[in-house]
């Protein structure tokens, strides 16, 4: 097994539960427990599986139904930016992990940028995908100056991971004066009931998995968290259609504007 206590980081910076940025030591820490985890989980693809996503014949049944809605969402999110936005459009992937929506985005037009502070999928994604308007790096988003006029942001499957929405999206528009929307997709939101318990199962689950360390790094929204108005583009499917329809998203997808 790899040893995955010792990935390197060219960053400064991470947000926390707490308000302050971490160190070296602590974006290593951070890397080395999700590594350990997905790997665990069975979610570290190799090269012919990442290239063949959001198709997942391959993979085992749980993971197949997880990258069926994955599919459904990419669907309707490409209709979205195919309508509101020229093709050459620049688009940022905010934590794109092994590449997969960045690709799929270049495939549609788009002058796509997937960025990620993760060593190791990062390098997968541009190994696996090659493309004239495609390109990877290797950044924070709170240290990162863009070189490019960026449209929209997707950030699929990642918010989850960022201390504060606000906080986030304050910071794109302002260093992309030109963006005009940020698209949130694949990722749950709660009800303020709602979050302790998700938080409860969460620990559990990765107490289970021997990463309780990860519950520190991964948080739970409601819509209320987001701090600017969310326009639901698409909305979550009730609970009788999903039992029909079991490879259909099961989570909205969701565009913030510059004005809140």
């Amino acid at each position: 097994m790899e040893d995955f206590c010792f990935i390197l980081f060219e960053l400064q910076t991470l947000q926390s539960m707490t308000d302050s940025k971490l160190n070296h030591s602590d974006f290593d820490a951070f890397s080395s427990i999700y590594l350990h985890l997905r790997n665990k989980e069975g979610r570290l693809l190799n090269d012919e599986q990442v290239r063949s996503l959001p198709s997942a014949d391959t993979l085992d049944s749980v993971l197949q139904s997880e990258w069926e809605q994955r599919a459904d969402s990419l669907k309707k999110l490409s209709r979205i930016l195919k309508k509101d936005f020229k093709r050459d459009s620049c688009i940022l992937d905010l934590g794109c992990g092994n590449g997969w929506m960045s690709n799929a985005m270049a495939k549609l037009g788009f002058n796509t940028t997937g960025m990620d502070i993760n060593l190791k999928e990062l390098n997968q994604a541009k190994r696996v995908f090659q493309r004239e308007n495609l390109d990877f790096i290797l950044a924070s988003i709170f240290d990162w100056k863009p070189q490019k006029e960026y449209k929209a942001v997707i950030i699929s499957a990642a918010l989850q991971y960022f201390h504060s929405p606000k906080e986030l999206f304050d910071r794109l528009f302002t260093i992309m004066p030109q963006l005009e929307s940020v698209f949130i997709c694949d990722t749950p939101f709660y009800s303020k009931k709602e979050k302790e318990a998700a938080r409860k199962r969460s620990l559990l689950y990765y107490q289970s998995q021997g990463s309780e360390e990860m519950s520190a790094y991964y948080y739970h929204f409601s819509l209320e968290d987001l701090g600017f108005n969310p326009n639901i583009r698409v909305s979550t499917s009730s609970a009788l259609f999903r039992v029909f329809n079991p490879n259909r998203t099961t989570f909205p997808i969701i565009e913030i504007s510059a004005s809140k």
